[in-house]
């Protein structure tokens, strides 16, 4: 059998989380998970790759024209809308998570560059709920190989979500190579 360990890289704000290849846990299983914050007192983020079934038109009413997946962040808080972009101080009150990713900012603007077409899916992405970790708990979890952590850049809001979890994988070293052969489905072998 193949031994998971951790890859000991030590997560911040703007890391990436990759599950472990066989985490059964359907919201969790091939995630890759944004750090928007990480601190002693907990940590917070978003999972990329798992698009839902619906359009940001179907569930924000003032966005009619835009239909970009929602994307379910994480099983916390499943009824908020939450927004990364890359559009940097153009939104007020936008959180900088790390180079030009940003959290929330001023619905307003956002929702009126998007309908004057100013900006497109490729600079913005819209989630229901979030990931979330108490104190120390992701450091458990980390302990236990639950995650592969990468601090390394990627274009990740223009990646295709389905493919996400094999190249951020793939960059994680020939360590992980196997990772990505594994099936979804353990039982599956």
């Amino acid at each position: 059998m193949y031994e998971i360990k951790y890859n000991k890289v030590k997560p911040k704000t703007g890391s990436l989380l990759i599950s472990e290849p066989l985490m059964i846990d359907d919201i969790f299983q091939r995630a890759v998970i944004l750090l928007c914050e990480y601190g002693k007192d907990g940590s917070y983020g978003v999972i990329l790759n798992k698009a839902s079934d619906y359009k940001v038109n179907q569930i924000v009413k003032e966005l009619p024209n835009f239909d970009a997946p929602i994307y379910i962040g994480g099983p916390i808080s499943l009824d908020n809308i939450f927004i990364l972009h890359t559009l940097g101080d153009i939104v007020p009150n936008s959180y900088h998570i790390i180079d030009n990713y940003y959290w929330g900012g001023d619905f307003d603007v956002i929702n009126n560059m998007l309908n004057n077409n100013e900006i497109t899916s490729a600079d913005i992405r819209f989630f229901v709920g979030y990931s979330s970790w108490e104190t120390g708990q992701l450091k458990n979890e980390l302990k236990v190989n639950s995650w592969a952590v990468s601090n390394k850049k990627y274009p990740i809001l223009h990646y295709d979500d389905k493919l996400l979890w094999n190249a951020i994988t793939k960059t994680l070293g020939k360590n992980y190579n196997f990772w990505t052969k594994l099936p979804k489905d353990p039982m599956m072998n």
